[in-house]
């Protein structure tokens, strides 16, 4: 009988959706969030496309550090820039450099997977289903007074996490659900 072994290193998922303003970001194990794992980067105080990728090469190789991810998954967002596609590509070359698997997946699959269709029937439905189904202590800050706009690519990311989880580990991804 073949023997199973277990990884010795348990999944970490970072996942990043780049976006030109606010980009989402979170890290995800079988325990939940890591601590200061969620997050939106704020790139508006970028003058130029070349000052906010190196913005984001700064915070990105600084986060891969602090939180030694296993995988990270890029998110791909339906509107495509050319600002967001280049950040993307920034964010697989630098996670390849460190030999870490890369995935991109679209962020509507992540959407379909937790709200059961790829749009929500009201504004914020895809981080209202995270705080209700799987992170109640994120209910604060989906009621920030950040603006929707800046909350929402961190839920993505979040979403985006789980749906990486759920594949990776799935008995971790499902103790999680309240």
């Amino acid at each position: 009988m073949p023997t199973c072994y277990a990884s010795a290193r348990p999944t970490r998922v970072l996942a990043v959706l780049p976006a030109p303003r606010f980009t989402g970001v979170a890290v995800l194990d079988g325990m939940g969030i890591v601590p200061g794992g969620f997050a939106s980067w704020n790139l508006r105080a970028a003058k130029t496309d070349v000052e906010r990728i190196l913005i984001l090469r700064k915070w990105l190789l600084a986060a891969l550090a602090h939180f030694n991810p296993t995988v990270v998954v890029v998110g791909i967002r339906n509107c495509k820039s050319a600002e967001s596609v280049a950040m993307c590509e920034v964010v697989k070359q630098i996670a390849l450099a460190r030999g870490l698997p890369v995935v991109c997946r679209l962020v509507v699959e992540s959407r379909k997977l937790l709200l059961g269709r790829p749009g929500g029937d009201a504004q914020n439905a895809l981080a209202r289903q995270l705080v209700r189904g799987f992170f109640p202590g994120l209910n604060a800050w989906n009621k920030g007074s950040n603006s929707s706009r800046y909350r929402c690519h961190a839920f993505s990311a979040l979403a985006l996490c789980l749906h990486e989880l759920a594949l990776r580990a799935p008995l971790s991804a499902a103790t999680m659900s309240s």
